[in-house]
């Protein structure tokens, strides 16, 4: 009888040792890691529609609460018009006093229907205007230069500018001066933690900066900004930029981790597409994407969704969000998914 006590004893010891073990390993590994804990609904965005996409490099333009506009590399100035009308009709549109500008790399146009800002990527010089009025004027923007713009309502546009103190957001009123803004955070001396996405949700007249580099995005509009956490647990920019060598040259001090890869925003929530995964994560389809979702009026994380990451052989390059649709930008084609 006390031999078998004994043995129950040294089993019961040898249970509760190795669940210490592993429970505190596991503690580790999560802090070590960074783990954090989705919410994945039992829906899942379903193919609604596939649209074919004449051949040339396609970017995400702008939208609007009906409609994405889809720019083309090769046809500056023109702009492919897709309608959330059950059919999605799309048509083309030329913008006004785009005729004369030479196609090159960084030309991108951005609309607010019925605002347009075109931009020449290498001089730095907008054209802007009036679509349904026809009308098209020019400024010079070389004194700042700039690299991202965005809608911002009405016929006003925010721009990413390079100032002394490093990247800050800018309003620019079409025939106005621009106006700085004081919306972008840094922490050290890295540009890299200003950089990340500019969004505008039409809907909610609100705009929207997601770190690349960072857990934290925030919601702003002229007179108030919000801060809210990802779930992933880094907490500053993952890449620094070092001194200037005699040449003027800059180089990175750490490698470049992208989180927060690709994002929108629609109806009050932000979509972020993050890379940021740990091996407590292993489960995920490593042929999808992760989705996650975030409420604005909560401020925080509520729910993520899983994608397919290839649709045939072709992989998600972009997405956009127009509630209840969501919008799938692949080389040759424009996957439309109902969420």
């Amino acid at each position: 009888m006390k031999r078998k006590m004994a043995v129950i004893v040294f089993i019961s010891l040898v249970i509760m040792s190795t669940y210490s073990v592993y429970f505190y390993y596991s503690e580790f590994t999560k802090k070590k890691q960074g783990a954090f804990v989705r919410i994945f609904s039992n829906h899942h965005p379903g193919l609604f529609k596939e649209i074919a996409l004449a051949p040339g490099y396609y970017y995400f333009s702008g939208k609007d609460s009906g409609r994405i506009w889809l720019g083309n590399e090769k046809l500056p100035g023109y702009l492919l018009s897709v309608v959330t009308n059950g059919r999605f009709d799309t048509s083309g549109i030329v913008l006004p006093g785009s005729a004369d500008i030479k196609a090159e790399k960084g030309q991108l146009g951005y609309i607010q229907y019925p605002y347009f800002l075109l931009v020449n990527g290498a001089k730095r010089n907008i054209k802007f205007g009036n679509v349904d009025l026809f009308t098209s004027n020019g400024v010079d923007t070389t004194r700042f230069s700039f690299d991202i713009a965005n809608p911002a309502g009405d016929s006003t546009f925010l721009l990413r500018i390079n100032t002394f103190d490093g990247l800050q957001l800018a309003y620019y009123t079409i025939g106005e001066t621009l106006k700085l803004t004081n919306v972008l955070t840094t922490r050290g001396l890295s540009q890299l933690s200003r950089d990340g996405i500019l969004l505008f949700d039409e809907q909610r007249k609100i705009s929207s900066y997601v770190y690349f580099y960072r857990n934290l995005f925030v919601v702003f509009d002229k007179h108030k900004i919000d801060s809210i956490n990802t779930l992933d647990t880094v907490s500053f920019a993952l890449a620094d930029v070092g001194n200037a060598d005699s040449e003027g040259k800059r180089r990175k001090n750490t490698p470049t981790v992208s989180y927060n890869y690709r994002a929108d925003i629609s109806n009050g929530n932000i979509y972020i597409l993050s890379k940021a995964r740990t091996s407590l994560q292993s489960n995920i389809d490593r042929d999808s994407v992760v989705i996650d979702i975030y409420s604005i009026n909560k401020k925080k994380y509520t729910s993520s969704m899983v994608i397919p990451k290839m649709y045939g052989n072709e992989p998600i390059q972009d997405f956009r969000v127009i509630y209840p649709f969501m919008f799938l930008l692949l080389e040759g084609k424009l996957i439309v998914l109902i969420i």
